[in-house]
């Protein structure tokens, strides 16, 4: 009795390990303009570019602790505040009354081409 209690906290403990690998590794964010803000473009570039350099080199499954350990680098001026509400990083610039826009932080991707093994037999019939 005690063995299948013992395989069936192994067997849990795998799936819940498998269902935990799956986890979501993209960023949701809320940037709330101040209300004398025209030109939007310019803070969105910045947050993305600060995230990709933050998240370089980095697993996946750690995007979100690299951002929750260092969302101080998102206020990078004196009128910006950066906090993690609902799921997201919430980036607010002055009073943050004006335009809002909402997105998902993406990381840029390097191609490297996949590696193929050589066989002799692949060769052959080839």
């Amino acid at each position: 009795m005690k063995r299948y209690a013992i395989i069936g906290c192994l067997w849990f403990l795998m799936a819940s390990a498998m269902i935990h690998g799956n986890a979501r590794a993209e960023i949701d964010y809320e940037i709330r303009y101040d209300s004398n803000t025209k030109q939007t473009y310019e803070l969105k570039q910045n947050i993305q570019n600060i995230y990709s350099e933050l998240v370089s080199g980095v697993h996946k499954e750690s995007y979100i602790l690299m951002v929750l350990h260092n969302k101080e680098l998102f206020a990078y001026r004196k009128d910006l505040q950066a906090d993690w509400k609902h799921n997201q990083l919430v980036i607010t610039e002055g009073d943050g009354k004006g335009d809002t826009i909402t997105g998902t932080l993406r990381t840029e991707s390097v191609c490297v081409p996949e590696v193929q093994p050589r066989s002799l037999f692949q060769e052959i019939f080839q």
